[in-house]
Order: C-alpha cells, then structure tokens, then sequence
C-alpha cells in the first residue's frame, strides 16, 4: 500500500513540474488555420468566359469585409456596364472557405468563396439561369 501512495505521489509531483515548467520536448510548431488575412486582395475571375467579376476582402477594425463588382448584363445579353461596388453581408470565413450573400441581392441567397491556393480560389454563384442551379468561377488574386 505503501508502495501505491508513493508511486501515485511521485506522479503527482512529476506532473506538476512539467505543468509548471513544460516538458523537455521539442515543441513542434502548431498547424495554423489560416486567417482572413490569407484571403484579403482583389479576387478577379469571369463568368461565363465573358463577364469579369471582381471580389475584394479587407480587414478594417480588426473585422474582415468585402464587396464585388461586376458587369450588368440586360435581359437580351448585352453588357450594360460595371456594377457599383456591392457590400458582402453576413460574411463569414472558416479559414478555408467563406460564404457571404450580396448587398441588395441576399434574397438570392449564399455564395460560397473557398480556397485552393495561396493565389486561386472558387466562387460558387447559385441562380436558375446557371445549369444545376450554380456556376463555379475560378477566381485569382491581382498582383
């Protein structure tokens, strides 16, 4: 019994000194998310090989916000001109992927921005007009 309570003591102690004072390992660095800094930039893709679309993230206030721009389109397919700068809203980031609805367009519901390169990513477009509903973009951040 004796035997016990020393070996669970000499635990005890053991273990508090590596709380207090950390093992002896060497730390291996932790795997980071990536954070919304990884996505800020000017994002430029086209639609349809033929509309440009430009999506642009910043952090102001220690919050990541962004907006788009893209070229108006008419009922009969003919380019109307550059949109305004629109506010993404509800803009949310994973550190992988994002998904945001546009100002004034939100009924349309989310789009989704994901990732797959330091320099490349996908915008996901959903709308009736897009077979199966959505459109993938591939989008590239401007130098």
């Amino acid at each position: 019994m004796k035997r016990i309570a020393m070996a669970l003591m000499i635990g005890a102690v053991t273990m508090a000194s590596v709380l207090a004072h950390g093992s002896n390992q060497e730390s291996r660095p932790e795997q980071s998310v990536p954070s919304e800094r990884s996505v800020i930039g000017a994002w430029e893709g086209m639609l349809e090989d033929r509309l440009p679309i430009t999506l642009t993230f910043k952090m102001e206030g220690g919050k990541l916000l962004g907006a788009v721009s893209f070229d108006a389109v008419r009922e009969d397919g003919t380019v109307e001109g550059r949109s305004p700068e629109l506010a993404l809203i509800d803009l949310k980031f994973d550190g992988k992927a994002a998904t945001f609805k546009i100002e004034k367009m939100a009924s349309e519901g989310e789009l989704g921005f994901k990732l797959i390169g330091a320099n490349e990513a996908e915008l996901k477009l959903k709308g009736t007009q897009f077979e199966n509903g959505y459109a993938i973009v591939k989008m590239f951040r401007g130098k």
